[in-house]
């Protein structure tokens, strides 16, 4: 199974690379968490969104990747708040926690508290348990600060382009950069299928030709 599996994830089917790379992170060897990162990154170049949120905690956990890449997981949260087609909530709390514990970016709990307060109040439980645990280590006047931020703050549009948000931040995530081989591989696979259903066609009309002439 695992064999079939893998031959579809090479081809670019983003759920059989995302089962795969499943596959590949329970087994836990150092060669297969490599290859885990790579295949949840190839469905998530196709739009998986589970395998782009997976992606990210490799990153920022250093599964399958250096340990200090924390900062391409940021990226990827970024790119999933933000994106028109994901608009992410649970990434915009994942985010808050990297302005909350300073990784990659100065820590600063009152835009991280602003942050988990917008995405908890859009329903995200993590964001929520986040900002009420940012309440314990704030001033009230930090809370107030922040509250007022996120009031101003009516879509995620509005907190795309904040100051705090770094510019390496903005740019597109690494797994961007497989979106057009699989593009190109998807096009070769639709014209093998058009070229085998063509052949097949015209073996079906051969052979009611050759039945007419028999007949």
């Amino acid at each position: 199974m695992r064999r079939i599996t893998k031959k579809s994830a090479d081809l670019f089917n983003e759920y059989a690379a995302y089962d795969y790379a499943k596959q590949c992170e329970i087994d836990g060897s150092e060669e297969k968490l490599k290859e885990a990162l790579h295949y949840y990154s190839s469905a998530a170049a196709l739009g998986h969104y589970a395998a782009a949120l997976d992606t990210a905690r490799c990153y920022q956990l250093g599964i399958g990747c250096d340990e200090n890449s924390a900062g391409e997981a940021a990226t990827i949260y970024y790119h999933q708040a933000f994106d028109d087609k994901v608009r992410s909530y649970e990434s915009l709390g994942k985010l808050a926690d990297f302005f909350a514990q300073g990784v990659r970016v100065p820590k600063n709990y009152v835009f991280a508290y602003a942050l988990s307060n917008f995405a908890g109040a859009a329903g995200n439980d993590y964001a929520s348990a986040l900002r009420d645990y940012l309440e314990t280590k704030m001033s009230p006047e930090q809370i107030g600060k922040a509250q007022d931020m996120t009031h101003e703050w009516n879509d995620l549009s509005q907190i795309k382009d904040h100051k705090f948000f770094p510019d390496w931040m903005r740019e597109p995530p690494e797994y961007t950069l497989l979106q057009e081989e699989a593009k190109i591989k998807k096009l070769n696979e639709a014209e093998r299928d058009a070229g085998i259903a063509k052949w097949i066609l015209n073996l079906f009309e051969a052979n009611k030709l050759s039945n007419k002439g028999n007949s």
